[in-house]
């Protein structure tokens, strides 16, 4: 399994990786990510880097690590350690968060989205544990919270995965519209949208007034030449959005 690590990677031993990736908020990039303390303010890349399949550091959720933490205090005040059902999930927890060692590239949470459900063992082991009102509370609220950070996942992914699609459907639209040497492109899921006359699957060498597709991941190599794109095209209210941001070109 051939996996790109962060630059910031590169002086980490494999404890040290999986520490780093499951203690950060959301980050994106490919090579460029790096660890972001989870107590530094939420900012707007750390939002949306929750709707990436990209998010290497972080990559369980914005409130994931809350969550946990929250978890292992409620399980610890709880005293649910003591019971039969307490050791058997604290084992299994201890268990899932182990196997990152022995899955190659365990740091990425793509490869190991099983550790989502450690906080969700702790609690339910808290389940016949607590018995006063502030900690049945407290509870609540971490389940509450688990629930907010799938949503806000959901959320982003939605948004990104729209925004993308509108950003490709757009120059789709006005390469259809002019000159098939405008683009470049070896991305078969882009190129199939062209118009049969027009479509070129390969990347050829880009020109220098070729330009990737903004917005996108890096990895989707798209190449347009802005200056000979017609863009005499119909668009819809997300994509004059977009034009008057000035994200599309």
């Amino acid at each position: 399994m051939s996996i790109v690590e962060p630059e910031s990677f590169k002086h980490y031993n494999s404890v040290e990786k999986i520490l780093v990736a499951d203690f950060s908020r959301p980050t994106t990039g490919s090579q460029s990510q790096n660890y972001q303390f989870p107590y530094g303010g939420y900012p707007l890349k750390n939002l949306t880097a929750c709707g990436s399949v990209d998010a290497k550091l972080g990559g369980a959720g914005l409130l994931w690590l809350d969550v946990l933490i929250l978890a292992i205090i409620l399980f610890v005040l709880s005293k649910a350690y003591k019971t039969r059902k307490g050791k058997w999930y604290i084992g299994l927890s201890i268990a899932f968060l182990a196997t990152q060692l022995l899955v190659p590239g365990g740091w990425f949470y793509r490869y190991v989205s099983y550790i989502y459900l450690v906080p969700l063992f702790l609690l339910f082991a808290t389940e016949s544990s607590v018995v006063n009102r502030s900690m049945n509370i407290l509870r609540k609220g971490i389940y509450g919270l688990l629930l907010i950070n799938s949503f806000v996942a959901m959320g982003a992914t939605l948004a990104t995965t729209i925004v993308a699609n509108q950003i490709e459907d757009y120059y789709v639209k006005c390469i259809n519209n002019s000159d098939k040497s405008c683009y470049s492109s070896d991305l078969y899921g882009f190129v199939r949208k062209i118009e049969p006359a027009k479509r070129i699957l390969g990347l050829n060498k880009p020109s220098n007034t070729m330009e990737q597709i903004p917005l996108l991941p890096t990895r989707v190599r798209i190449y347009i030449d802005y200056s000979a794109l017609n863009r005499d095209v119909k668009t819809n209210f997300i994509q004059e959005l977009l034009l008057k941001k000035g994200v599309l070109k």
